[in-house]
């Protein structure tokens, strides 16, 4: 039966394929399509992001860092650990930027980085946010006094016109933070004065802050945005000049004002005592010797005797 129809539905001069009618032959291609999948696409390339170890920034080359042009190589990590240290500069464009030293903040404010109105935090701060001119250790070096505003040179150590010292922590280690103390609530109100009192009793005030020096405040007037910090890549490549092992003292615990005077005698103090003494010396010699003018030796004697 299957070859009398096979016969029938041949056309005269074409070979027969098999195939009697076009859905017998739309059935072929789709068992055919089931049998064999079609071919997956080809992978896309995938891009290897190197993250950044200055700024934190996932950057698509492997030999500088896109966002802050810091450069990837031994050397110029070893340079930007080098500039490392306890301050940082407020900048919105790069806030994930390290620290830096003191040393590497004095080549900022010599290059113009750093301004009266940039805002920075470090140890004499105690990590709090400042305006740079009223910034202890940092605003004489742009040309002001943190504590009266007085105008001041760079290569002064003091004030001239109220005393305050200049003095800062050159050790990069040290960030400045003050002394933990209970809160209100956390303990008894007599608990929390103990732990507040403590600290300065034990270990008194740290050296910049003696003498006349009014405490760490001070701002400057307008609201301007901060001068962009060197990149990783603009950093000293040699070890820092003045950087060195100092013995780190405590801050004063923040809202206390306490003055300390300083009770060792002045050289005057000392030379008025010399003068004091002579002069003592000399009464008594002279004393001595008009009694004995009036009185002989044995009578002086006696009658110091006498008195005795």
């Amino acid at each position: 039966m299957a070859t009398k129809l096979d016969s029938e539905n041949a056309v005269p001069g074409v070979p027969f394929t098999g195939v009697h009618s076009p859905a017998d032959a739309s059935a072929g291609a789709t068992s055919s399509s089931l049998a064999s999948p079609p071919p997956l696409p080809p992978p896309r390339p995938q891009f290897k992001l190197t993250l950044c170890p200055y700024c934190g920034h996932e950057s698509g080359s492997a030999q500088q860092c896109e966002k802050c042009r810091g450069l990837f190589e031994p050397l110029s990590r070893q340079a930007s650990q080098n500039a490392m240290g306890p301050w940082f500069l407020r900048d919105d464009a790069m806030a994930f930027r390290p620290g830096f030293s003191y040393e590497t903040l004095r080549l900022m404010v010599s290059r113009g980085r750093v301004t009266r109105d940039s805002i920075l935090r470090g140890p004499t701060t105690r990590q709090f946010w400042m305006r740079a001119g009223g910034v202890p250790g940092v605003s004489h070096l742009l040309g002001v006094c943190h504590a009266c505003q007085n105008p001041v040179s760079p290569k002064h150590t003091s004030c001239p016109a109220c005393g305050t010292s200049f003095e800062h922590e050159s050790d990069r280690q040290y960030l400045g933070l003050g002394e933990i103390h209970l809160l209100p609530g956390q303990a008894s109100p007599e608990q929390v004065a103990a732990s507040s009192f403590r600290v300065v009793a034990a270990a008194g005030l740290p050296k910049a802050r003696r003498n006349d020096e009014r405490p760490l405040s001070g701002h400057s007037r307008t609201n301007t945005d901060s001068q962009a910090m060197a990149p990783a890549s603009e950093a000293p490549r040699g070890p820092l000049s003045g950087v060195g092992a100092r013995e780190v003292k405590p801050m004063e615990p923040p809202g206390l004002n306490v003055h300390i005077p300083d009770q060792r005698p002045t050289p005057a103090s000392m030379k008025v005592r010399i003068i004091v003494v002579f002069l003592i010396l000399i009464i008594v010699l002279l004393t001595a010797v008009v009694l004995t003018a009036f009185f002989g030796p044995r009578e002086w004697l006696e009658t110091a005797r006498g008195m005795v």
